[in-house]
């Protein structure tokens, strides 16, 4: 048996799975990615558990980052692939595989769209400023 943990700072000795679900996709932490991870496995019709350590679930937060979205591109908003990515790994001291950020510039574009669309209380709000946080 499996045991449990009731909070992150504390073991819950007592507490222990009581039954086994099966599933074809199993998404991790229901932050931005996770919650868009799991939307779009459930599309293509993948059952589909996600699970996350805390009490409450957030859909979005503060931001969202992409490249060449639509509401970017209509709002006339560019971005230069090269100098985003470089300027990224630059902020993370080149202690990063360059290629997952060109992934993530190449793609999230579309995957912004992709979510605009299923949520269509989205409110998005297009920019071209990247703000960095220093911690």
């Amino acid at each position: 048996m499996t045991k449990l943990y009731d909070n992150v700072d504390h073991l819950d000795t007592n507490a222990y799975v009581a039954y086994t679900v099966e599933m074809d996709v199993m998404v991790v932490g229901a932050g931005n990615a996770g919650m868009e991870a799991a939307a779009a496995a459930k599309e293509a019709g993948a059952s589909t558990i996600l699970i996350e350590k805390e009490k409450t679930i957030n859909m979005m937060r503060v931001g969202l980052a992409s490249v060449g979205s639509r509401a970017q591109k209509a709002a006339g908003v560019t971005i230069n692939k090269q100098e985003l990515v470089e300027s990224l790994a630059a902020f993370a001291q080149h202690n990063v595989d360059q290629r997952l950020l060109e992934t993530w510039a190449d793609n999230s574009g579309a995957t912004l769209d992709w979510l605009e669309e299923k949520r269509s209380s989205s409110h998005m709000v297009p920019t071209s400023e990247l703000k960095l946080m220093p911690w």
